[in-house]
């Protein structure tokens, strides 16, 4: 399901996991865990239906405020613009990987001075 489509058939609170994991965290339970405060195990069990995600949604919605709450809930409806969400994201993580290379330019630079 693309981030911008809006569901007629409600998502199960499992499946509205998995797609915050696929949609938020680059499909990494653990990154979604470590960025609502929880662990991957909790997350696993509510993407398998042993846990329900409702304890998680202020977490939720703390961590990725474009997330829509009212789809969060009910799992109807638009889930909200993550697309916003995920650019950041790269852009970071690119960012801090320039950061690191100039570091180290820098360093192998002050050396040969």
């Amino acid at each position: 399901m693309d981030a911008g489509s809006e569901t007629n058939a409600a998502m199960t609170e499992a499946q509205r996991a998995q797609y915050l994991i696929e949609n938020c965290s680059h499909g990494s339970a653990t990154d979604f865990a470590k960025s609502i405060g929880t662990d991957k195990t909790r997350i696993s069990k509510i993407v398998h239906g042993q846990l329900r995600l409702s304890g998680l949604f202020d977490a939720i919605i703390a961590a990725y405020p474009d997330v829509n709450p009212q789809w969060l809930r009910s799992g109807k409806g638009y889930p909200g613009d993550l697309s916003a969400e995920l650019v950041r994201q790269r852009y970071e993580k690119i960012i801090a990987e320039k950061d690191s290379l100039i570091r180290t330019l820098q360093r192998i630079i002050d050396e040969r001075l």
